[in-house]
């Protein structure tokens, strides 16, 4: 679950991992959390109300531990298929 604490799913049998910032009710219902950071920590592309793209620049850095989303990915593509997706942010910026 990628920031998503509102979502309401079926636990039997499912290791649930938690990527995100907030740690609501996503994080309380998961087996796993790892620290994302929130918007306004990482520059990044958004989609705006109508769906138009948006350059946004993080306005502070993230706290602890906390990665930006795709470093975490990364990381665990790593970690699972051992290759990573990127070697940078700037990579997969121009992937998009």
């Amino acid at each position: 679950m990628l920031g998503q604490d509102k979502l309401k799913i079926e636990r039997k049998g499912v290791f649930v991992v938690y990527i995100g910032s907030h740690g609501d009710e996503g994080a309380k219902n998961s087996d796993l959390i790892l620290p994302g950071s929130a918007f306004t920590e990482q520059d990044g592309y958004y989609t705006n109300l109508e769906g138009k793209i948006q350059k946004a620049y993080k306005a502070s850095y993230p706290p602890g531990d906390a990665k930006e989303d795709w470093q975490i990915i990364n990381e665990l593509s790593a970690l699972i298929k051992r290759k990573k997706l990127f070697d940078s942010k700037d990579e997969l910026i121009n992937s998009m």
